[in-house]
């Protein structure tokens, strides 16, 4: 196996061969750095396409003790982040000295799709350290397929959470994802900017362009509410283009979308996800920047 390396145009895959049912039974040392199994590998793959914004895009792979998080940026501008706990999971173990490391997100997603979309194959992910790749089981209904992933070094990463936490957070509201969906598509998406007010009284999204404004403002005691908690004022604008991963990130399976706004402006939105029968619930959270004109 080939060290880790920082050259993204090497191939991604070391080795894609198939095993007996007798492969996935074979005894794994003690200290293997992080492993987990999942019943269903579709539902991975659907939590992760919430992260898949264009191609050739790698995630950042962060390993605690209780948690693995994938994590996308851009340019320092925005992050986005899917947070899986071990209630995800039927297996988790992960030691609390793994080191972040990068795959690429596209070539991840082909692999768990190997069987298909509809296929309901047994996944077991198994990272044994740093220079080591991420190796992938899937175990279907007549053979286990076996894949080794190579793993990137990863550059400082740095949590826009941590810096959104850093500054007083007077704002947040809780919306049904479904019903600011449907607002947000009337917005005019060929402007350069999006305003957003939050105030005790109400809360508004708009757009202001050549071909004319567009305001849609939502009070306090509207239905699209599950929860409302502002205590103050504010108003600040952020690049359309940059919102936009956040809106495609709720998906298909975002049931219910928080929203907070810190003193400095920065904004968090959380998609909270939700497979059909409601069993496995997880969070993906997007942090975005305000406009550099507000900085």
């Amino acid at each position: 196996l080939g060290p880790m390396t920082t050259d993204p145009s090497q191939p991604a895959l070391e080795e894609l061969s198939l095993a007996s049912q007798n492969s996935l039974s074979q005894s794994r040392d003690d200290d293997d750095t992080f492993l987990c199994r999942i019943d269903k590998s579709h539902l991975l793959q659907a939590f992760l396409q919430h992260l898949q914004f264009k191609k050739n895009q790698t995630t950042i792979v962060n390993v605690c003790v209780k948690t693995v998080r994938f994590v996308i940026e851009d340019s320092r501008v925005w992050q986005a982040s899917l947070s899986l706990g071990e209630q995800i999971f039927s297996e988790f173990k992960a030691s609390d000295t793994v080191q972040p490391f990068k795959v690429p997100l596209s070539v991840l997603l082909d692999c768990l799709n190997v069987y298909g979309p509809s296929s309901n194959s047994m996944l077991l992910m198994d990272y044994r350290g740093y220079g080591q790749p991420l190796k992938i089981t899937l175990t279907g209904d007549e053979c286990v397929t076996e894949i080794n992933l190579r793993t990137f070094d990863c550059d400082d990463l740095v949590y826009f959470s941590t810096d959104f936490r850093r500054f007083d957070i007077y704002n947040k509201v809780i919306l049904q994802a479904h019903i600011l969906k449907e607002s947000l598509s009337e917005l005019d998406w060929s402007n350069e900017n999006l305003t957003i007010l939050m105030s005790p009284d109400f809360f508004k999204f708009s757009t202001e362009g050549a071909s004319g404004s567009c305001h849609i403002q939502f009070p306090r005691d509207s239905p699209a509410f599950v929860e409302f908690d502002c205590r103050s004022t504010q108003i600040f604008t952020y690049k359309l283009q940059h919102l936009q991963p956040a809106l495609k990130a709720s998906g298909n399976l975002a049931t219910q979308t928080q929203i907070r706004m810190n003193e400095r402006g920065m904004l968090c939105m959380q998609h909270m996800l939700s497979v059909p029968d409601g069993k496995k619930t997880c969070f993906v959270d997007f942090y975005l920047l305000p406009s550099e004109d507000e900085l």
